[in-house]
Parts: structure tokens; C-alpha cells; sequence
């Protein structure tokens, strides 16, 4: 079956990015999914065709699933079900925000090391994991303010999910662009970290939830699975041996079929995909 073969009334998967990414960064999982789902590949807030962010009042989890409704709207014709959402980072907290609004609309998330740090404070501020994730937000966001800042915070969030020294080795045209995305990013934390939720509100969640992390991750994105793990009555774990928080980006190969396969198993149980 073709990709232009599957009508609206088929499952879609709906992929959500990573901060400072686009919609590209799914290009090779799409090849997977298109031909057995229909697929679909937003731009969340302020990145490619969803155009520039500029700050208008706070920023939050409700303008960002809005907008990837409108998309889904805009290519199907309405947002009904069954919806498999498929996030990583940013876009994977997206996706929780977005099966806590729609429940009754998705049949399954597949998420790499979802960005949903405010869980990291049930105890209050005073955990290592809670501590840090604040630091780089805080550095972040006073630092967006000028052109020179903004190139500073970009080296700052870039390094530390991918690894000390990363900076130096990017062409100059992609730091020019990270720096550029940097008040997203700013609204980005905001957004995480004015949502609201606590562990309990994913309890409800009784979908099928593949959670997915890497051994060479921060301790701050193994905790937020941990505490979902605790928590989501639907839920399995896989570990990614030697990826960081960039899995998705530098080992596609190996984790796209991980994603996928979640979703395929959801409309044939007995499916298994070849690594």
C-alpha cells in the first residue's frame, strides 16, 4: 500500500519534535510508518511552517497543543481517533499535555525522554535533578535578552543535552539558528514548568505508553521516566544502550523502529519489526 493510499479514516501517527528541531528531524521514521498509518508531522510553536514565535503574553502547553490540532485539522479535515503520538523531548511533553486534553482520542504514546521536569518537583527544589533543571533554565532564560546572550544560552542548552565540546564543532549557519530559537526555548521552560499537572493526573492514562531513554542521558530525563513509570498503568520501558537525550536525531537507525514498532503492534498485537 502506497502512502496515497490511506484515507482519512485510518490510524495517524502524529510525530512531535524536539526544542530547537523542526518536523525534519522525523524524515526517516516517516518512511517506516507512511504505508501502513497515515502520517503526520507537525512544526510545534515557532519552528518551520508554524512560523517565527514572538512572545505575546505567557506561553503555555494550551497554544502548543492547539496548534498541532490545527495542523491535524488542516491535513485530515477534523482530529478524531485513533491518534499515535510519537515525541521526543519537548514534543514528547507535548504529547502528554495532549493526551491529558484529549484522552478519548489516542491510542497510544511512544515517548523518548519526555521534557515534563515540572515532576522532578513533588518533592519540592531541593533533589539534584530539580536543582539542575533550573540552573539551565534560569541561565537560559537571562540570557535571551541580546544577541550575544542568546548565542551564550544556545551553547549552554546545546551542550547539555548533547555533550560538552558539541558547540565548537557546529557550523557556524546552525548556531546562528539555535541562538535564533532561544526565547522559544525560554517559553518552552515556561511552559513545562507552569503546566500544572503532578505525577497522579497520568494515572488516568490507561493507553498503551512506551517510554524510551538512553544509558547516556542526563539524570534529570531518567528521573521524569521514572516517576511516569511509577505512575501510567499502561506502561513499558526500553533503554537505549549508548544513547543520550539526542537519540532520535544520531541514532535513528536504531530507534526508529523502536517507535514504530509500538505503533504497529497497536493494529496487529502479534506484529514484530526487524531492527
Amino acid at each position: 500500500m502506497n502512502a496515497s493510499d490511506i484515507q482519512n479514516n485510518q490510524p495517524l501517527a502524529v510525530c512531535l519534535h524536539a526544542s530547537a528541531s523542526s518536523k525534519g528531524q522525523w524524515n526517516s521514521l516517516r518512511k517506516l510508518l507512511d504505508g501502513r498509518v497515515r502520517t503526520i508531522t507537525p512544526d510545534l510553536v515557532g519552528y518551520g511552517e508554524a512560523g517565527t514565535y514572538k512572545k505575546n503574553g505567557r506561553f503555555g502547553f494550551t497554544q502548543e497543543v492547539d496548534n498541532v490540532v490545527r495542523q491535524i485539522q488542516s491535513q485530515t479535515g477534523k482530529v478524531g481517533g485513533p491518534l499515535h503520538l510519537i515525541g521526543h523531548s519537548y514534543g514528547a511533553a507535548t504529547a502528554l499535555q495532549f493526551a491529558l486534553a484529549y484522552p478519548e482520542r489516542v491510542a497510544s504514546l511512544t515517548l523518548y525522554e519526555p521534557a515534563q521536569f515540572l515532576l522532578l518537583f513533588a518533592n519540592g527544589l531541593s533533589s539534584p535533578e530539580a536543582q539542575e533543571i533550573l540552573q539551565i533554565s534560569r541561565y537560559v532564560n537571562e540570557n535571551v535578552t541580546s544577541p550575544i546572550g542568546r548565542w551564550f544560552a544556545a551553547k549552554r542548552f546545546i551542550e547539555y543535552w548533547s555533550g560538552e565540546g558539541i558547540w565548537a564543532r557546529l557550523p557556524l549557519k546552525r548556531k546562528r539558528r539555535f541562538a535564533r530559537l532561544m526565547p522559544k526555548v525560554v517559553a518552552e521552560f515556561d511552559a513545562i514548568l507552569s503546566a500544572k499537572v503532578v505525577a497522579e493526573d497520568f494515572a488516568a492514562l490507561g493507553i498503551p505508553v512506551r517510554l524510551i531513554c538512553g544509558t547516556e542521558t542526563r539524570a534529570t530525563a531518567r528521573k521524569v521516566i521514572s516517576v511516569l513509570s511509577s505512575v501510567l498503568p499502561n506502561v513499558e520501558e526500553v533503554v537505549i544502550e549508548g544513547a543520550d537525550h539526542m537519540g532520535p536525531t544520531t541514532m535513528a537507525r536504531v530507534i526508529d523502529p523502536i517507535f514504530a514498532e509500538h505503533v504497529f503492534a497497536r493494529l496487529v498485537p502479534s506484529y514484530e519489526i526487524a531492527a
